[in-house]
């Protein structure tokens, strides 16, 4: 990239993140991209109880800048299991790949009370890498529990002599691993239940030594695919995902259209209660679910107008969908939230004052329930909303480039992280260019602060490359750079020039700085701007 076609990119950043700060009032605190030489896909990404961030992704990659551990496949043909832990300056505290020498595609983190955490998702794996148990199938759950640093405590696999996809978790205040999916298997292998129709919902549950207790399958004649668990606190669980089928075995209500939400509550023995269908006439897949005070909360997608059970006419192509259900079956609301295009819900949270955060990604331009624009094709979008379903704002995060499956948690109250698969260079939000094929992009946006926008100033200035991949930084700002400090990870001071004369860039050496974590602290016109750098070139 030339120095011409990089100024252009950071005055356009400026332009665009200042009427972001305008209309929105959040701006881009920090962004990463991470990933190796193969392809990285976020698919979970959570608050822990510290208040630091866990993303699990496939990766494909071998030892990388920001991977430090090899593909379990030596032809790198496949995918493994990547955790990432970082904190909330963007810092990345540890990261780990498991896996064995086929396909290991994790889907699933959660944080257990006691410490540590649970990694969930499917593989085909043999025994090999950190894959203890050979397959059943073609396809089994495969579950790792993990320590708060994420050693290996045990691996588990399961499934019977098919296809058996783990793509969820959710843990009893009792301690019991519900594990859920859609399964292809019947009796064989683990799995002692019985399959109805082509996919089914399975569950398979376990202690917290990753000890088999028992499985459930629910299902029709046809098609049902489990996506999401959520927990009520005292014994209750909803699974839901989408259906084709009609009626019959374990469902009770024929299918809508093309695909359906459908929603079926167990008790902790996996006993059904009830189960629910909603839909329109054409496609509506169910992808999440949450719960809180009393309602499941779950959402989708859905390419249906409204009629049945949607109540709302689609705004584009395809809208965010959410249901509210009472614990006892009874819809309360349906929702949807979209521009004039395609919008795709992934995650769906709540925020620390019990707002709704939608999470997932758009092609649409600024009009219904959108405000702003993409700049490139598909982008990752936010929303936030009461829970009555209406809308209180949305937010897109802006790249030049192609983004797919956002993902989005809150970071602080009024402060949002999100992570989306993203192959496109730098612009707008995104400041660091993509390494290889498909990259995690991680930016987290804040609120500007007494009406004062307190990162204005460092959305002036670019400092490339970063991370540092060859030995000369070069520092870009709009106004004059007076001094400059460098201080490594333990605030020692590393480098310092006071005075620098009348520019507006400066080119500074890194051959004799070891790799690792910088800090640069810059005197810009009459302010002091602090920026992270990543030093991975020795």
């Amino acid at each position: 990239m030339n120095n011409l076609f990089r100024f252009v990119v950071v005055l356009l950043t400026f332009l665009c993140s200042s009427q972001v700060a305008l209309s929105q009032s959040l701006v881009r605190k920090f962004d990463m991209t991470i990933g190796g030489n193969g392809s990285e896909y976020p698919k979970k990404l959570i608050r822990t109880n510290s208040h630091q961030f866990i993303m699990v992704a496939p990766s494909s990659s071998n030892i990388s800048p920001f991977k430090s551990e090899p593909n379990r496949d030596p032809s790198l043909a496949t995918y493994d299991y990547w955790v990432v832990c970082f904190d909330s300056l963007g810092t990345i505290i540890w990261e780990h790949t498991y896996g064995g020498t086929g396909n290991d595609i994790p889907t699933s983190v959660v944080e257990l009370s006691g410490g540590g955490f649970l990694i969930g998702g499917y593989s085909d794996s043999p025994v090999s890498g950190e894959k203890s148990d050979s397959c059943r199938g073609y396809i089994d759950f495969w579950m790792l529990r993990i320590s708060a640093t994420g050693q290996v405590i045990w691996d588990k696999t399961w499934g019977g002599n098919s296809f058996d996809q783990l793509t969820d978790i959710a843990v009893s205040a009792s301690g019991e691993i519900f594990t859920v999916g859609t399964t292809l298997s019947g009796i064989s292998g683990d799995k002692s239940s019985p399959a109805y129709g082509s996919f089914d919902f399975v569950m398979a549950v376990f202690n917290l030594n990753g000890q088999y207790l028992f499985d459930k399958t629910y299902g029709s004649t046809l098609n049902d695919n489990c996506y999401g668990i959520a927990y009520n606190g005292s014994g209750g669980f909803l699974l839901a995902g989408l259906s084709d089928s009609p009626s019959g075995f374990t469902k009770t209500q024929n299918a809508r259209g093309l695909n359906d939400f459908w929603m079926v509550k167990i008790d902790s023995t996996g006993k059904k209660l009830w189960d629910l269908t909603q839909g329109g006439v054409a496609e509506d897949y169910g992808y999440t679910c949450r719960y809180k005070d009393g309602y499941y909360y779950v959402g989708g997608d859905s390419y249906s107008p409204a009629g049945l059970d949607k109540s709302a006419a689609n705004k584009g192509a395809c809208d965010f969908w959410v249901i509210k259900i009472k614990d006892a079956g009874i819809k309360m609301w349906d929702h949807s939230f979209g521009g004039n295009d395609v919008d795709e819900l992934r995650q769906l949270e709540f925020t620390t004052n019990g707002k709704l955060l939608l999470g997932g990604s758009s092609y649409s331009s600024n009009n219904n329930d959108k405000s702003e624009s993409n700049v490139g094709a598909e982008q990752m979008w936010l929303v936030v909303a009461d829970t009555g379903g209406n809308k209180l704002f949305d937010k897109t995060f802006f790249t030049p480039g192609h983004d797919e499956d956002g993902l989005v948690v809150e970071m602080n109250p009024g402060s949002y992280i999100g992570a989306i698969n993203s192959s496109c260079s730098i612009g707008g939000y995104k400041w660091t260019d993509s390494l290889a094929m498909g990259d995690v992009w991680i930016c987290a946006l804040t609120p500007v602060v007494n009406g004062v926008e307190d990162t204005q100033l460092e959305n002036t200035i670019s400092v490339y490359p970063n991370p540092l991949v060859k030995d000369v930084l070069t520092i870009k700002s709009n106004d004059q750079i007076n001094w400059v400090e460098l201080f490594n990870s333990d605030n020692k001071l590393m480098f310092s020039r006071s005075e620098v004369e009348n520019t507006n860039t400066l080119k500074l050496s890194f051959t004799n700085y070891p790799n690792g974590i910088y800090f640069l602290k810059l005197g810009i016109g009459n302010q002091t701007v602090v920026k992270k750098l990543i030093v991975i070139n020795n």
